[in-house]
């Protein structure tokens, strides 16, 4: 598992491939997700202390990334459709970060 320094930094990097970092996201998502349901006390505490503030960087993300380039009124650059086409692939795990973060 990659450390939590090494996500920070994945998320904030713009020389990662946005799939790549997308991936990333996903899987920190479910380690997140399977603790909260099948953790022990201290496990679900540790998701509390450590992962659970992440998510609104990563939410932030998502909105950067998608909401205000689909709200665009020019047309994408392709760095751009990169960007919705990598988020749009792992939209689940998004959704699974808002009802973490719930």
């Amino acid at each position: 598992m990659i450390s939590l320094q090494t996500l920070d930094s994945i998320i904030q990097s713009t020389y990662i491939s946005n799939k790549l970092v997308e991936e990333k996201i996903k899987v920190f998502t479910k380690i997140c997700h399977q603790l909260l349901l099948y953790g022990s006390e201290p496990a679900k505490n540790l998701v509390e202390d450590i992962f659970i503030p992440r998510i609104p960087s990563l939410l932030s993300r998502y909105l950067d990334n998608l909401s205000s380039l689909l709200l665009k009124d020019s047309e994408l650059l392709p760095t751009e459709k990169d960007r919705v086409e990598a988020i749009l692939a792992n939209l689940d795990a998004y959704g699974e970060l808002v009802g973490i973060s719930i």
